[in-house]
């Protein structure tokens, strides 16, 4: 996997900065993942012990309300979570990992001037605040003119498929009986999971036989190869008629 922005400060400290687009109850499980990630990145070098693992911070940049990944609907825009004592939320357990999720359409009140700045940039709003931003702005536009500059890496796009898919399935299962239910619930889980496969597949190769592969590799055994060949022409369809 693949990390979107990560720097490390002359105290030693990480911060990975990390970009997101699609709602999902899922934030908390894709923060974790990514701690994850970078604490079994080789960050200890060979004779230390983890009391010198470094502090972390996960900054996850949302351009939507992500109260979903809530036990409750919070609008601030700004959000930090450490480990606490669920019967003294006072008492924190100091293991040096801190996740911050900014929501670029909450409520900035009281907040710093370059994180209302920041929000502008995610909204796709017109910044003026510094040179920084101003910078920042003009290079984004540069690369989106590029669909080959996609930053999101193979793996978590196949993640996020399989679980867009699997969520869809089951919310066409729920409206029918159980029985009934449940075969039309994995049915269409199914088939959204392939289509979001091939739209992922699609922005990091325009060669058929790569995506068929990828296709076949992960529903082969659901569908035939003339059915994956015409779910891989319909979604190229539905991409230029798009553009």
């Amino acid at each position: 996997m693949r990390l979107d922005i990560k720097v490390v400060d002359k105290d030693g400290r990480i911060f990975d900065i990390e970009m997101q687009t699609s709602p999902s109850k899922y934030l908390g499980h894709r923060l974790r993942y990514y701690q994850s990630t970078i604490d079994g990145a080789k960050v200890l070098k060979p004779g230390h012990d983890y009391s010198e693992l470094p502090d972390t911070f996960i900054i996850l940049l949302c351009s939507f309300d992500p109260s979903e990944a809530f036990s409750r609907v919070d609008n601030r825009a700004v959000h930090f979570f450490k480990t606490i004592d669920t019967k003294d939320h006072a008492l924190e357990l100091n293991g040096g990992a801190t996740k911050v999720i900014i929501n670029s359409k909450g409520d900035f009140t009281g907040e710093s001037e370059e994180l209302k700045e920041l929000a502008k940039l995610m909204n796709n709003e017109e910044v003026s605040l510094n040179e920084h931003f101003i910078w920042v702005q003009k290079r984004i536009k540069e690369l989106n003119q590029d669909r080959r500059s996609d930053i999101m890496d193979y793996e978590m796009k196949i993640m996020d498929a399989r679980i867009s898919g699997r969520e869809d399935g089951e919310k066409v299962g729920e409206k029918r009986g159980k029985e009934i239910g449940e075969k039309i619930g994995k049915e269409a889980e199914r088939r959204a999971g392939i289509k979001r496969l091939i739209i992922a597949m699609m922005e990091i190769s325009t060669d058929d036989r790569i995506i068929f592969n990828a296709a076949k590799k992960q529903y082969g055994e659901y569908f035939s190869d003339g059915e994956l060949k015409q779910f891989i022409a319909e979604a190229k369809n539905d991409s230029l008629q798009e553009a």
